[in-house]
């Protein structure tokens, strides 16, 4: 009887294995999918500035012209977040590798 038994001694390594490669895989794209936190703080930021300037338009107390200057400020800040998270990766990997 003990003869038709087969030992799996390795089984448990083979299972750590795979649970620490799953592990590393899950951690890769959690890093991937994470927004950036400048990016993120730029666009509050922006979220802030748009409505304070909104909020003084609306009660007359910002002329046009300067509600302009505003909403001008306020995309270039969008731009800049976007360019921060979608652009700025490629760059940061690059500087932390050397």
């Amino acid at each position: 009887m003990s003869k038709s038994k087969k030992r799996h001694s390795n089984s448990s390594a083979v299972v750590r294995a795979r649970a620490r490669d799953s592990a590393l895989a899950d951690k890769q794209v959690r890093d991937r999918a994470r927004m950036d936190p400048v990016a993120r703080n730029l666009l509050f930021i922006n979220l802030i500035f748009l409505a304070a300037g909104q909020m003084l338009y609306t009660h007359g107390m910002l002329p046009d012209w300067a509600s302009g200057v505003v909403n001008i400020l306020g995309i270039i800040l969008l731009i800049a977040a976007l360019a921060r998270q979608f652009g700025g990766k490629k760059r940061d990997d690059k500087l932390r590798h050397k």
